[in-house]
């Protein structure tokens, strides 16, 4: 009878079984993810009402076969903008907690895809015509879901109209915040070869490379093949390293708090980490992987964001809880990666089908 609480990201992918192994659960209804600390205590005041006997939370659940792409759930634009409102809307009405999750795209398993779950007092039947709404309005703005790219290279030549900065550009395909591998060199490669300057980029990861350039030294040059160290088996790809040469800009051992919204006060550990300038660029590279949601990727290593025309974030949204409020521009780069924002580029074998947008036949 010990009633049991639970918080979940806003990309869960939520399954009967997870639901019948708690007494509530609600989830984020932020992303980049800044409200944390508010869910937290919201379904946990929940909880000791429930065992002081003032509530009798009730909880019910659905999913529609909607692939989302965690590109187009940014909560500050539609349609998930317009999905969390009614969640407020729903809690502020009386529910005790609403949540719509966006799912995670990249997750090979049957329950893949939107859902929602809804907490009442004692009244399933509100709750589950709650809980149908937030399905059925997700699944009618099912197309907002669906990301279309571009040719990397037309992404890189618009980047240079911006005169001023900072300009972000997305590298969303190699995100390890959604388990990509960080040394994926698309995008910095075609930075490179149309010679966009005043660059830094947040963060390759390739601890050999860090290694060499603390062999080098503090401002020595080096030679390096940068990058490429991951084979990546389930897009068909395989590594392919970046060389390129440079002066060795900066060397820490990568620990260093963080003063932005997300995580505020948290100690981030990228272990030991080097900066390679290579005169146009200059590259964070890191021996532990990062997602770059936090300037201070790059301020604790020797680069003030607000001074560079471009900053290369290998992040897909999380990037906005520390970057979006200096952001003349944001670009968003195609380029390969286990992260990719198409599904058709994933091999799927566990997902149900039909399934929006693989399956033209799907169904609510």
């Amino acid at each position: 009878d010990l009633p049991i609480a639970v918080t979940l990201d806003l990309h869960c992918n939520l399954t009967q079984q997870m639901v019948d192994n708690c007494t509530m659960m609600i989830g984020f209804k932020t992303y980049p993810h800044v409200d944390m600390y508010e869910v937290g205590d919201q379904i946990a005041q929940v909880m000791f009402r429930a065992l002081d006997g003032r509530v009798s939370p009730v909880m019910v659940w659905g999913n529609r076969p909607v692939l989302a792409q965690t590109l187009c759930m940014g909560t500050a634009d539609a349609p998930m903008s317009g999905l969390q409102d009614m969640t407020r809307k729903l809690e502020r009405e009386g529910l005790l907690a609403a949540t719509f999750f966006g799912g995670f795209p990249m997750a090979d398993i049957h329950d893949a895809g939107i859902s929602a779950v809804v907490v009442g007092d004692g009244d399933d039947i509100q709750a589950r015509s709650a809980c149908d709404r937030l399905l059925d309005g997700g699944w009618s703005e099912r197309a907002g879901f669906i990301y279309s790219g571009r040719p990397l290279d037309l992404a890189i030549s618009d980047a240079r109209q911006y005169t001023e900065g900072p300009v972000l550009l997305l590298d969303h395909a190699d995100n390890v915040g959604s388990g990509g591998t960080a040394d994926v060199m698309d995008v910095i490669r075609e930075v490179h070869k149309q010679e966009l300057e005043n660059v830094a980029v947040g963060a390759v990861w390739d601890p050999v490379a860090v290694k060499k350039m603390q062999e080098a030294g503090l401002g020595n040059r080096v030679s390096i093949d940068l990058g490429g160290k991951t084979d990546m088996p389930s897009i068909g790809r395989s590594g392919e390293a970046f060389h390129v040469e440079g002066r060795v800009a900066s060397l820490s051992d990568g620990i260093w708090t963080v003063e932005g919204p997300m995580y505020t006060g948290v100690e981030v550990s990228t272990g030991p980490t080097a900066v390679l300038d290579t005169g146009r660029i200059r590259i964070v590279v890191v021996s532990f992987h990062h997602e770059p949601w936090d300037s201070g990727i790059f301020s604790n290593n020797g680069i003030n964001p607000t001074e560079c025309r471009y900053l290369l974030l290998k992040s897909r949204i999380h990037y906005r809880a520390g970057f979006q409020p200096i952001a003349r521009a944001t670009i968003r780069c195609d380029g390969h990666g286990v992260t990719t924002s198409r599904n058709d580029q994933l091999d799927y074998q566990a997902i149900r089908r039909p399934i929006y947008p693989l399956d033209d036949n799907a169904t609510a």
